[in-house]
């Protein structure tokens, strides 16, 4: 477990993010990064279903229950956190936050394997 301090905006996040995306590929633990590679999927195949069922509505059944079961997983793990820091009222937020979650995953994912990032002043290849 590693503490960071929080970024001062969002670009500097999306830098950190984009950092430690990059760094995937060397860790140890095989297992660690095919977690991160089926949460990619999975996020990516929510989109897909998502633009499907704008062309036809059958997928939209596919496109909310994905949704949904990612929703509510995340949630139970976020209430058990926010419970030990007695901040339960912050998961209404979540609900807000998850299609830009989503997306988030989506662009530091891809930006992480494929792009270049700032470090410490410096720009890393």
């Amino acid at each position: 477990v590693v503490t960071t301090h929080a970024m001062p905006d969002t670009a500097s996040l999306m830098q950190q993010r984009k950092r430690w995306v990059s760094k995937s590929t060397s860790y140890q633990a095989r297992i660690i990064t095919v977690l991160m590679a089926l949460v990619y999927l999975y996020n990516l195949s929510i989109v897909y279903c998502g633009v499907y069922a704008w062309f036809n509505p059958v997928y939209l059944t596919y496109f909310a229950t994905m949704l949904f079961a990612k929703a509510f997983t995340e949630a139970l793990f976020l209430y058990r956190v926010l419970r030990q820091f007695n901040q339960v009222k912050l998961l209404w937020y979540m609900w807000v936050a998850e299609p830009l979650h989503i997306l988030y995953v989506l662009y530091v994912g891809i930006a992480g394997l494929s792009g270049s990032y700032e470090w410490k002043g410096r720009q890393v290849k």
